[in-house]
Parts: structure tokens; C-alpha cells; sequence
């Protein structure tokens, strides 16, 4: 009839991290498909955190979404649980209830959601307003009252094993979490007193912030990429960082990189690399997309 039909067909997506034992399946049509290792320690898979730092035993729970879990547009993964961010807004969670599976103590809160994060035990999310709510074990972030006054305005979230820092529109930072894995807000404060930053990333155990004036400053454990003095000289221009498990790497405005870290993870010596526009990782390599000429 001379008419004309259009459809969007959205590619399958695959969620989970270098932490998680499982994978969740987000279909094009919004549902979600999750599997994984059910087992409390499979061999290979050792916590990162012991008992004591995790307040209680971890018994991995069965990793299958709820059967009605429909209308998904993004999942986080922690080591043992999910968080599905829904078209709505709202949020469902599933899996081990002391790595985040059990979101129901703060459901009245999690509504109008728009970014969700998460570390090795535990979820925060961002509403709309620039709100955080988090859930799960209070040593990975979990527990974030003795900061929630501050957790307003919120830009940006990221999310070590251990600890969140959350980037808020004025520039300023606020960390919450474990201080072994980048969770001690006191050290933070020192470090970027007077500092506006306009990005965050992370390693396991470390943090890394890009200020607005292209300097550097990082913290948290320093085998991990929490110590930068070393090349802090370096660190200047820098407009990207990405992150392996412990190191990271420093895109400049001329096109040349930076790394530090554990060597192990990407923190070698660097090929003459130039004219480089974006910089990304993996769990312990990075890759360099190069300027044709």
C-alpha cells in the first residue's frame, strides 16, 4: 500500500566482570538469560576479600534471572549477584543476598535509577536527581551512611573490589568502602584539595581522577595503581585512563601514553606509540587505537 514499516533490532549484549562468576544474556527483546558457578569456592576462583572483611560467609547462591524480568536496558555484575537497570527506571537484583542479590531493604529508594555500578560484593546506584543508593556487604561499599550527605549531585560512579568513588557535578569527590581498596575519603580530600574532577576510573584496589586543569591524582593500594608519584611528571594534558586489575594507562593531549602499576598488568615499558586517540583494557592488557596519516 505504499507504506513503510521501520524496526530497531537490538543485538544480544553479554554482562559480568574480571570479579564475577557468572554471565547474565540481556536479549534484544529486554529479557535476560544468567548462568554460572554455583559452587562456593571453585578452584581459580579464591575471594578476594576473607570472611571477616565480608562480615559473614560466602555462600554463592543460583544465578537465574527472575522468569518475569522483562524491559532490561543494562546489567551490573558483582562476584556473586546481578543488578538490572529497567527501561522504567527501577531495579531487580538476584543471586548470593551478601554479594548484593537482596536489593529489598532500599526497593522504595531504587526508582528513577540511571547508572548502576558495582565492586565485589556490593551495588550503588545513581538516580536521576544526582541520589546514590547502595545495597550489599557494607566492607565493598554496601553501607554508604557515614557519607550520605555528601552523595548528592552525583555525575559519576566508579567502583573498585572494595569501595565506589562518585564524582559530583561541582567537581569534588566522595569514596565510600573499604581504605584498603581505595575507600579512605580522608586521603582523597588531601589529594585533591583545591582539584575539580571531570573523571574517575579504577583498577581492583586503586583509583585514578583526571582533574579539569589535566593533571592526575591517584590513590588506594599502590601495587595496584593507587601510587603515581612516579610518573606524575608525565601526567600532565591527559584527556583519558582506562584500567587493567592493577595498573593503569594515561592518554595525553599529544597523542603519547603513560602507565603505572604492576607490571604484570600492563604497566611495562611502552613501544614509541604516537598520535594515539583512544586508549582501552582488559583485566591485565591495554590496547591503543592509532591516528591514520
Amino acid at each position: 500500500q505504499g507504506e513503510t514499516v521501520t524496526a530497531v533490532a537490538a543485538p544480544a549484549r553479554i554482562f559480568s566482570n574480571s570479579w564475577s562468576l557468572a554471565f547474565a544474556l540481556l536479549r534484544g527483546d529486554g529479557t535476560v538469560f544468567s548462568w554460572g558457578d554455583p559452587l562456593p569456592e571453585s578452584a581459580g576462583n579464591e575471594p578476594l576479600l576473607n570472611d571477616a572483611e565480608l562480615s559473614g560467609p560466602t555462600l554463592l547462591g543460583v544465578f537465574d534471572a527472575p522468569a518475569n524480568l522483562k524491559g532490561v536496558r543494562r546489567i551490573e555484575a558483582s562476584h556473586g549477584a546481578f543488578a538490572a537497570l529497567l527501561s522504567t527506571g527501577d531495579v531487580v537484583c538476584w543471586g548470593d543476598p551478601l554479594l548484593g542479590g537482596d536489593c529489598r531493604s532500599v526497593a522504595a529508594n531504587l526508582t528513577n535509577i540511571r547508572e548502576l555500578q558495582a565492586s565485589y560484593c556490593a551495588f550503588a546506584a545513581t538516580c536521576q536527581d544526582g541520589r546514590v543508593v547502595t545495597w550489599g556487604n557494607s566492607s565493598c561499599g554496601g553501607d554508604s551512611s557515614k557519607v550520605k550527605d555528601q552523595l548528592i549531585e552525583i555525575e559519576e560512579i566508579a567502583a573498585s573490589c572494595g569501595a565506589f568513588a562518585a564524582r559530583k557535578r561541582d567537581g569534588s569527590v566522595v569514596v565510600w568502602g573499604h581504605p584498603r581498596y581505595g575507600g579512605d575519603g580522608r586521603i582523597v580530600q588531601r589529594l585533591l584539595s583545591g582539584g575539580l574532577v571531570r573523571h574517575i576510573s579504577a583498577s581492583s584496589r586503586a583509583f585514578a581522577a583526571i582533574t579539569f586543569s589535566g593533571n592526575v591524582v591517584s590513590w588506594g593500594h599502590r601495587a595496584f595503581g593507587g601510587d603515581s608519584q612516579r610518573v606524575q611528571g608525565s601526567l600532565q594534558n591527559v584527556k583519558q585512563i582506562c584500567a587493567t586489575w592493577a595498573a593503569f594507562l594515561a592518554l595525553r593531549g599529544d597523542g603519547t601514553l603513560v602507565t603505572w602499576g604492576a607490571e604484570f598488568f600492563g604497566a611495562t615499558a611502552l613501544p614509541e606509540l604516537k598520535n594515539v586517540e583512544e586508549v582501552y583494557s582488559t583485566g591485565s592488557a591495554f590496547a591503543a587505537v592509532l591516528q591514520n596519516r
